[in-house]
């Protein structure tokens, strides 16, 4: 039985495993509230700490939950505290978040200073053995697109040839009920601020089975040299 988790960008890093004993590893971008904290070069890896280990509840097990997905925002005052804890969204039940709550209650991130504050939106997914994990697979333009709801479609026009194309971003799923994380890959251009900000606000069109489990999950998204224009 386990429990994954994913920060979002903001705190972009890749995915994070919770289970008994373990901690999780968090890596800022430019921009995040706690950069100077967590990038000093005396700790490159700022790690949650937390006594109490993230498990899958065994209210759940006694009538056969194999899975529960919980979109949770985390607010921090400093390196002693837990986290204010608001539970954004739940599936499979209000025993998974009562878990969580649990485990958040015991963390701390003592990489931060007496009063600094951070916050920051995370997927956990608790998951059975034995039950296949669901990932996004890699995308190019043509395959995001469909998947895109209508709503985000209106009026949205880009050059990607004016963006240093071809070019890879990465988009962490939390629409609709946070924006997205989304993340350059290989060198950042400051000419594509509004296509980033555009992929923060995109929901998704994802069968019901699938949705809850791939809510956190990467996307990594190919941009080809062309023009996109859907008004």
């Amino acid at each position: 039985m386990r429990a994954r988790s994913a920060w979002r960008s903001g705190l972009a890093a890749a995915a994070l495993w919770a289970a008994a004993g373990a901690a999780a590893a968090l890596e800022p971008q430019a921009g995040s509230p706690a950069v100077s904290c967590l990038r000093d070069d005396a700790l490159p890896r700022c790690e949650l700490q937390a006594s109490q280990p993230l498990q899958f509840p065994r209210s759940a097990m006694r009538i056969e939950k194999r899975h529960g997905t919980v979109l949770a925002r985390m607010d921090f005052s400093g390196p002693t505290e837990p986290p204010q804890v608001t539970v954004l969204y739940e599936e499979g039940g209000a025993a998974f978040a009562d878990a969580l709550r649990r485990h958040l209650a015991s963390s701390r991130l003592p990489c931060l200073a007496e009063g600094q504050q951070l916050s920051s939106v995370e997927a956990f997914q608790f998951q059975m053995e034995g039950l296949p994990p669901l990932a996004f697979p890699d995308m190019g333009l043509a395959e995001f697109l469909p998947l895109v709801d209508a709503s985000a479609k209106d009026g949205v026009q880009f050059d990607f040839s004016e963006m240093g194309c071809p070019f890879d971003v990465t988009l962490r799923l939390y629409r609709p009920w946070a924006a997205n994380g989304v993340r350059e890959r290989g060198p950042a251009d400051a000419r594509r601020a509004g296509f980033i900000a555009w992929l923060r606000g995109v929901s998704l069109t994802l069968p019901k089975s699938a949705a809850g489990r791939l809510l956190g999950k990467d996307l990594n998204l190919s941009v080809p040299c062309t023009q996109l224009d859907l008004r």
